[in-house]
């Protein structure tokens, strides 16, 4: 085993004591039910201390116009190699790298799953959610609004990790519904096509 799949394997494990740990904590007074806030807590590896911690997640809302001035939205579907929501549609998203910014993070996801570069000055920040409700992320979400039109970018998908993806492609609101979503996306797709940002 590698360095790396050993570190992966003690945060694996981490994790699940974290949650087993969280869930185990509970106080009932009456009908009313408190659960204990778990702190981070350190972790030791190859001599180095590390601290387990909820993870930091982006999402990117990248919208364009047809040649008929219909806004569309960038999605990709999510393939076998992806730990959850098999076969479901998202924005693209993911983890935020070490020494990497937020947008940065966002606009890197977006080139490795769909192939396209999005210029920093088009991206923007608009809303986070650190709710906990998937896989204890916080995640930050941007918008961007592409120049030029759909027909102007080429789906690219071959920097990724091995089935991460099954396909990408530009949405429009009419069409929304029709795609099974991952995660809270499709509420959020919504919003962002419908100018409701």
């Amino acid at each position: 085993m590698t360095s790396f799949t050993i570190l992966v394997l003690v945060i694996v494990l981490l994790g699940l004591a974290y949650v087993s740990h969280f869930n185990s904590i509970h106080e009932v007074r009456g009908e009313e039910q408190k659960e204990e806030v778990l702190h981070n807590f350190p972790f030791e590896w190859k001599g180095k201390t590390y601290w387990y911690s909820p993870s930091m997640a982006v999402a990117m809302f990248a919208t364009c116009f047809d040649k008929n001035g219909v806004l569309h939205i960038l999605a990709n579907k999510r393939g076998e190699g992806c730990p959850d929501f098999n076969g479901c549609w998202n924005a693209p998203c993911g983890y935020l790298d070490f020494g990497e910014t937020l947008k940065a993070a966002a606009i890197r996801e977006t080139k490795e799953e769909c192939g396209i570069v999005i210029p920093e000055d088009k991206v923007n920040w608009w809303t986070y959610e650190d709710t906990f409700k998937f896989n204890n992320n916080v995640v930050h979400r941007f918008i961007a609004l592409l120049d030029g039109t759909i027909d102007d970018y080429q789906f690219n998908t071959s920097g990724m990790e091995e089935n991460e993806v099954s396909d990408v492609a530009w949405i429009k609101l009419d069409d929304v519904d029709n795609y099974k979503w991952a995660f809270n996306h499709k509420e959020l797709v919504k919003q962002v096509l419908s100018k409701n940002i």
